[in-house]
């Protein structure tokens, strides 16, 4: 989790992650959503992705991911308002943690099960 690092995570994050810990694994369900998910990410083009993680539990899925950025973008990130929609998600809250000194951003969100 990305508060290891130092990095402010909001408390409701904290909240989220600690649901998502505790839930149980639905195998066929969180591997499915886990693949479509990738597969959504890895047909947008021009990304800069340094990690991703996706791992689905029961009632939700939890997306980490870290770009490359020069200068994030202020507002909603268009790339995962694309991503939200090709997932059938409208766009929702999404944390964000800047390195400045690596010139990355990590963003974390947790997405309901459709």
């Amino acid at each position: 989790m990305w508060d290891q690092g130092g990095l402010i995570v909001p408390l409701n994050f904290r909240e989220n992650e600690k649901a998502f810990m505790v839930e149980l694994l639905d195998p066929l369900w969180s591997r499915s959503r886990e693949a479509e998910i990738l597969s959504a990410i890895a047909q947008m083009n021009g990304l800069r992705w340094v990690t991703i993680e996706v791992e689905c539990r029961t009632s939700m899925c939890r997306l980490q991911s870290t770009q490359n950025v020069p200068v994030p973008p202020k507002g909603p990130d268009p790339v995962y308002t694309e991503l939200l929609a090709r997932l059938g998600y409208e766009p929702r809250l999404l944390g964000m943690a800047r390195d400045i000194n690596a010139g990355t951003v990590t963003y974390l969100m947790y997405l309901p099960r459709q």
